[in-house]
């Protein structure tokens, strides 16, 4: 799947309904859902790079101070609120230019291509057939965990405006 499509779906989020994740996903998983199954195993797998290239050290460093200040879960789950944000925080935080608060999550999108699949064809999410690639756990990505990779900068406010 390409960046523009892939960006096109996330950015059917509907934060009108934020406080409900689900809701907030629906639009993804229609549209997805009226995809075929190739095409939504390719977003399965542009969520995972993407949450991938998120999956460093300086990262980590920069927004929770450190391993031992931050779950591995924790830090997968924050990822994706940099995801479903939108492209422009996403880039932003690859650059270490701004960071959503640490205690933000939006696991959410992780089940957004399962449920369009299971809506698809009338299952139950359990039974989707797809295991997205790269790994996207935290330390999935060794190069961005190496000793190398340095620290980005500190977590900088953005007043609330881009992180829903």
């Amino acid at each position: 799947m390409g960046e523009r499509e892939f960006w096109e779906i996330i950015d059917l989020a509907d934060w009108s309904r934020e406080g409900d994740d689900e809701a907030v996903t629906e639009g993804m998983v229609r549209h997805l859902a009226s995809l075929s199954d190739e095409e939504i195993f390719a977003f399965d797998d542009a969520l995972a790079e993407h949450l991938y290239a998120l999956d460093r050290r300086d990262i980590a460093e920069a927004v929770f101070g450190g391993e031992e200040y931050f779950s591995p879960d924790e830090f997968v789950d924050w990822r994706c609120v940099c995801v479903v944000n939108g492209e422009g925080l996403y880039r932003d935080v690859l650059a270490a230019r701004r960071f959503p608060s640490p205690d933000l999550y939006f696991e959410s999108i992780l089940y957004v291509p399962m449920r369009a699949w299971a809506r698809k064809h009338g299952t139950d999410a359990e039974s989707y057939p797809h295991q997205s690639e790269p790994d996207y756990f935290t330390y999935g990505n060794a190069e961005g965990w190496s000793p190398a990779a340095g620290v980005a900068g500190s977590v900088a406010d953005d007043g609330g405006d881009s992180c829903n």
